[in-house]
């Protein structure tokens, strides 16, 4: 997804919502957050580390590369989410996310590390969205 197509999307915020609640099925979010890291970990037992290594595609990701991408997107969502309820006018700042994945070789490492990782994150994750209160 670019940049554009995002903001393009969200521009409509209903419709943005509609489309997040529609990929849980009626199923409480929390609870689908809660469940992700042992998806990951489910998937990362049942292939070996050269298969989570492989690109499915010439200049498309890994399953490795897209767990390390999640772990980003943890950091970086969490951030942002702080940002825009603790300041006024918050100034959200993109990432681009091909450089962060290449930067920080996620395919070079193991991935039962990632998973812990990933894990760590979104238990964090999970108790601050249990304490916020719109």
């Amino acid at each position: 997804m670019t940049a554009s197509s995002t903001t393009v999307e969200m521009g409509n915020n209903a419709a943005y919502q509609n489309k997040l609640m529609n990929l849980v099925k009626g199923r409480d979010p929390l609870e689908v957050l809660g469940r992700t890291p042992d998806v990951l970990a489910k998937f990362v037992t049942d292939h070996d580390a050269a298969t989570l290594r492989a690109r499915p595609f010439p200049g498309k990701w890994t399953p490795l590369e897209i767990i390390g991408h999640l772990v980003d997107a943890e950091y970086v969502y969490a951030y942002r989410v702080r940002m825009i309820l603790c300041e006024p006018t918050p100034t959200i700042h993109g990432m681009d996310q091909e450089l962060w994945v290449t930067g920080q070789r996620y395919n070079e490492r193991e991935p039962s590390e990632l998973i812990n990782e990933f894990r760590a994150l979104r238990q964090t994750t999970l108790r601050f969205w249990k304490t916020v209160r719109l």
